[in-house]
């Protein structure tokens, strides 16, 4: 029987991405009338009503592990959870004897929501290997694994002795560099590579599939040596049952922590800072030009670009926005540096010239004293301006959005900025702030919360304080939905 769920506690519409047209996986999803979210351990169906004015929770589905985030298509979800175990198990590739597998796994559960009501599991893969991140565009999803290497192969450094537990003399550089050559050449694909294992769901037509996530005739290496670690990119089409169709022809490039890889002129994979778009062959990057001297001695806290010009955030005692010009991509220039209170450690743009931070106010010595919003005027990027600002006085309060860009909602038609805000101060708050955005203004139009469920399931109200809310949605165009963790 489905569950009435009050208005006054939902969120909709997709969230903030970063990308136009590149959908990043979230912990909710929706299709425009029904919401999808994930909490614990449970996918939960909620259908609208009234245009967004209301909802019933029409299904779930319990997973075996927690997973993080989503992506949905056309009826399809595709949920991802990182865990540790075994990806080899009964019915996969023959292992060596004794060989250990344990170690961190990405699984792929693949949904079918295409009822909008009953989500129904068809496959779950497990894949050797830590995840990093996604993205989808025109119904294809990009995944990126991580794999260290093998720590069973036995490398021996300089000094060590060949076999332990026995006396010989110790090893020269060049006698251990002959013995690790030696060593690596006697190694196979199953030495090197993380492996998937596919099962198909309950009453779901098909068998279990196994095989690598990828070969060595698609795997690439820079020219300088990065290391053993494996940066792997799949590709999971949607519009499949299971993804073990596209699994196999994977990309794999051994990668170190600070390498970045080019794909027909797109950045493709960047390891150290967890992000992803497509994923072909990697060509040699050149580096054509640069800026240096930002901020000395300060921390880069967030950099935004937007057509030819690039916004960045550094902060130790005041915040330093910088905007630098790319317009000829040799030779960049800083043309501005505006110095203010605080620091942003997200920017979005407003359009017409119009840029919002969100981060933290400080004081003049650098003590950081509360979420700050201040609204920046970057018509003239030659002077741009702070022309508003909007704070919550409390040292101890803070913003998801100042690490995690997907709980902020900007909606354009009415100007409205939301975004969750929590303080543990004298003027306690837990939930989110909506704040309405003019040409020079930032005016408080309301705040949110999600009071705590007292005892027998009744509903506490009082001081403020309430659930956390993850995300803020909008549905209907007209109606806020908000997400926290037990109810919309």
């Amino acid at each position: 029987m489905a569950r009435d769920v009050p208005p006054s506690h939902f969120a909709g519409g997709d969230t903030n991405t970063q990308v136009e047209g590149v959908a990043e996986a979230d912990i909710v999803k929706t299709d425009g009338t029904t919401v999808y979210a994930l909490r614990g351990q449970t996918l939960r169906v909620v259908a609208s009503a009234a245009g967004g004015a209301g909802g019933a929770e029409t299904g779930v589905l319990t997973f075996d592990t927690y997973p993080s985030e989503m992506l949905l298509r056309r009826g399809r979800l595709v949920v991802i959870s990182s865990t540790c175990g075994d990806a080899l198990l009964p019915g996969s590739i023959p292992a060596r004897p004794n060989e250990p597998h344990q170690g961190p796994l990405t699984l792929v559960y693949t949904v079918d929501v295409r009822d909008g009501q009953s989500p129904r599991l068809l496959s779950t893969t497990r894949l050797q290997g830590s995840y990093v991140s996604s993205r989808s565009v025109g119904g294809v999803v990009r995944l990126v694994l991580a794999s260290e290497p093998p720590a069973r192969l036995p490398f021996t450094a300089p000094g060590e002795r060949s076999r332990p537990g026995r006396f010989v003399p110790r090893l020269s550089e060049a006698q251990a560099e002959a013995a690790n050559k030696a060593m690596v050449a006697a190694t196979t694909l199953g030495d090197w590579f993380p492996r998937f294992r596919t099962i198909p769901g309950e009453g779901v037509r098909g068998g279990i599939t196994s095989g690598y996530v990828a070969t060595c005739a698609r795997t690439f290496r820079p020219a300088a040596f990065a290391g053993y670690s494996l940066l792997l990119i799949l590709t999971l089409p949607l519009a499949a049952d299971a993804p073990s169709t596209s699994l196999g022809r994977g990309t794999a490039i051994f990668a170190g922590g600070q390498t970045v890889y080019s794909s027909i002129g797109k950045i493709s994979a960047l390891r150290r800072a967890g992000g992803a778009d497509a994923a072909t062959p990697p060509t040699p990057l050149e580096r054509v030009g640069g800026v240096g001297d930002l901020g000395r001695g300060e921390r880069i806290y967030t950099v935004r670009y937007i057509g030819a010009i690039a916004y960045v955030v550094t902060f130790r005692q005041v915040d330093p926005l910088y905007v630098i010009s790319l317009a000829v991509p040799t030779a960049p220039v800083a043309t501005w540096e505006l110095k203010i209170p605080g620091f942003s450690s997200y920017l979005h743009p407003l359009g017409d010239g119009l840029l919002l931070g969100v981060g933290q106010d400080a004081t003049p010595t650098g003590r950081t004293t509360g979420v700050k919003v201040s609204l920046f005027d970057v018509s003239d990027v030659r002077a741009p301006r702070e022309v508003a600002t909007w704070a919550e006085p409390d040292f101890a309060s803070s913003s998801n959005v100042q690490w995690d860009h997907r709980a902020f909602l900007y909606w354009a038609p009415t100007r409205l900025a939301v975004l969750p805000v929590t303080s543990f101060g004298r003027g306690a708050f837990i939930g989110s702030v909506v704040l309405s955005l003019g040409e020079t203004t930032i005016t408080e139009a309301g705040r949110i919360t999600h009071p705590p469920w007292g005892h027998e399931g009744e509903r506490r109200r009082g001081d403020g304080r309430g659930e956390r809310i993850d995300r803020n949605l909008v549905l209907g165009r007209q109606w806020l939905w908000s997400l926290s963790n037990s109810r919309f």
